[in-house]
């Protein structure tokens, strides 16, 4: 909530919040209608069915057929029971069809989803790499998604070896977006020139590299009081 209202946002998410209850209203409405429908229906049709079973046994008796009473006391009784059976066929049928509805956003994850660049190719040209640790960031920007704003738009510095920097700014300022972009947990994205930067680490293109080639090399220990040092600079055992 904090920083909700630091960014002076809380009449845009209450706005938000009656627009989803409207659409939730909307929907459930919507749905009772149907059901109230779907039960009309087969109401009328079971009546129907009885009916007609009804008349046809009787007019058949009355004409000289083969019928008998107990046939159609038989058709009477089975044709009573059709309200219940469609119920019940058109309820699992709708169950079925609405359980269904997770496994294609599964499928389209699979298909549709963009996934993650190679994780192992390239690799870099020197077997010890990165030696000294130089940073030559140009042109970075980010985004979260392609409608979204920049949260980092175009920042250019270099960082010099065995240096010690800090990165200070204000809450949304895009400073852990800086900690995904040099892990390339998210990826650079187009400047509004068209231009693309890059980031430079010991004179290899970080996104020419393999993802666990680059993220193996680089240590990210996090803000935690309870973390030990050691389980996340050597999380893999290497050492």
């Amino acid at each position: 909530m904090y920083v909700i209202r630091a960014f002076d946002k809380t009449d845009h998410f209450i706005q938000k919040y009656f627009s989803r209850q409207k659409d939730f209203i909307i929907a459930t409405v919507n749905q009772n209608i149907t059901s109230r429908w779907i039960n009309l229906v087969t109401d009328i049709f079971s009546v129907v069915t009885v009916s007609a079973a009804g008349y046809f046994g009787v007019l058949s008796t009355v004409i000289g057929g083969s019928s008998s009473n107990s046939l159609i006391g038989l058709a009477l009784v089975w044709s009573l029971q059709i309200n219940s059976i469609m119920s019940f066929t058109l309820r699992v049928l709708a169950d079925t069809e609405s359980n269904m509805n997770a496994v294609v956003r599964l499928y389209d994850y699979i298909d549709n989803n963009p996934s993650e660049k190679d994780f192992d190719e390239p690799k870099p040209e020197h077997d010890v790499w990165p030696s000294h640790g130089k940073y030559k960031i140009a042109g970075a920007s980010y985004k979260y998604r392609p409608e979204l704003p920049y949260v980092l738009k175009q920042i250019s510095f270099d960082i010099k070896e065995k240096s010690k920097i800090g990165v200070v700014g204000r809450t949304g300022s895009g400073k852990s977006t800086l900690t995904l972009g040099l892990l390339r947990i998210l990826e650079l994205t187009q400047n509004e020139d068209g231009s693309m930067g890059n980031i430079i680490l010991d004179n290899e293109n970080t996104s020419d590299l393999g993802l666990h080639c680059l993220r193996q090399k680089n240590y990210h220990h996090p803000a935690r009081p309870n973390s030990v040092h050691r389980n996340h600079q050597d999380k893999h055992g290497s050492f």
